[in-house]
């Protein structure tokens, strides 16, 4: 799949600048900023559903390609006079497998252990960036719950409705027949899908030392 398309399927849109939620005069050191806070919400290490995990994996690799395009001066110049992506052998097609990618991310930032990826999470939890990706969740998939919780990986039934409901009072949001009309049926084949892959990942985080680095 064509890179630009990868960014607008994974994060709504095919400007690299918006993805990262910078403007166009950012400097290096703000590209490198915000490349590390996104990459936190996707990194696979700290998404324990299984079933989102390759979602997951998927969504750090564009953002690390995000990240290779707009800190190198000549791929960046490209882009913002062409909107083209380099592809050259030098560029970030080099970077095949997962693991290639992640070391990539480990040669920027310092190792994180599991209680600074906690206390990102819970700084993320109903904040105006949650809300923000939740909307922009809901209005790609009409509404469908489902999906929503495929690509939210901070996922709760009861803060994403509520959160989602009160968007929809204030008009922010459609309602979408997907959402507002959803059978009772498909609502708890989710919530047993969710509470059986909590329990496992749960199980699989027991067998690890806390004090293990997980990036």
């Amino acid at each position: 799949m064509e890179f630009l398309q990868e960014c607008q399927d994974y994060f709504g849109t095919k400007n690299l600048y918006e993805i990262l939620d910078l403007s166009k005069t950012a400097k290096l050191s703000e590209i490198k900023s915000a490349y590390r806070k996104k990459s936190l919400k996707v990194h696979p290490d700290r998404v324990q559903i299984e079933s989102q995990k390759e979602s997951a994996k998927r969504a750090f690799q564009i953002l690390t390609k995000v990240h290779c395009v707009l800190s190198n001066d000549e791929y960046r110049k490209v882009y913002d006079e062409s909107g083209m992506i380099i592809t050259d052998e030098n560029s970030f097609t080099n970077l095949s497998t997962f693991e290639e990618f992640l070391n990539y991310w480990r040669t920027l930032f310092p190792r994180i252990d599991s209680k600074k990826l906690e206390n990102f999470a819970q700084e993320y939890i109903g904040s105006s960036e949650e809300e923000k990706d939740l909307k922009n969740l809901y209005l790609k998939f009409n509404g469908d719950l489902n999906m929503i919780f495929e690509h939210h990986y901070f996922y709760d039934e009861d803060r994403v409705t509520e959160m989602l409901n009160k968007l929809i009072d204030s008009n922010e949001i459609p309602k979408f027949d997907a959402f507002v009309k959803e059978s009772k049926s498909k609502k708890e084949k989710r919530l047993r899908k969710i509470k059986k892959e909590a329990s496992l990942a749960e199980k699989e985080a027991e067998k690890k030392d806390d004090d293990n680095f997980l990036i």
